[in-house]
Parts: structure tokens; C-alpha cells; sequence
């Protein structure tokens, strides 16, 4: 497994000189490691139905709330209560 690429991972991270995200990055970075640990858990049941995406309506709006604030995912997370 070693020297395998994480298929996502280049672009959680802008190139050298490049303009930073910090929010979208964060947020690649995140649902990387989430991807991985899911992929790397032990199956001991039936994944169940799809998730709640209420969670996602209320990120959403928090991010439509503070358009020209700068935010991060674990402010909104904080904000949200999805800690």
C-alpha cells in the first residue's frame, strides 16, 4: 500500500505558490479521512439507510449566513453542535 496515491489528495492541497481555500481544503481533507476510516473499519453489521442530510441543509445555510465571513470546519462544526 505503500506509494499508492489517495485518489483526492492532490487537490486538498493547492500547488506551491498557488491561492489557498483554507475552507474547501479543510474540507477535502476531512471527507478524506472519513472515506478512509470507513474503508478501513471492520464490517460488523449492515451499513444502515442513507444518512440524515439535515446536517448538510444547516452547514449550508450557516455558510449562506456568513458569506463574507471566513470560516473553518471546525467553527461550523462547533456552530452546528457536530462535534
Amino acid at each position: 500500500m505503500s506509494g499508492t496515491p489517495v485518489r483526492g489528495a492532490r487537490w486538498a492541497t493547492p500547488p506551491p505558490g498557488a491561492s489557498t481555500d483554507e475552507l474547501e481544503a479543510e474540507s477535502r481533507l476531512a471527507l478524506i479521512g472519513e472515506r478512509l476510516r470507513e474503508h478501513l473499519r471492520p464490517r460488523l453489521t449492515v451499513p444502515a439507510g442513507p444518512p440524515d442530510r439535515g446536517i448538510a441543509h444547516d452547514l449550508r445555510d450557516l455558510l449562506d449566513a456568513r458569506l463574507l465571513e471566513a470560516t473553518t470546519l471546525d467553527r461550523a462544526a462547533r456552530l452546528l453542535h457536530a462535534h
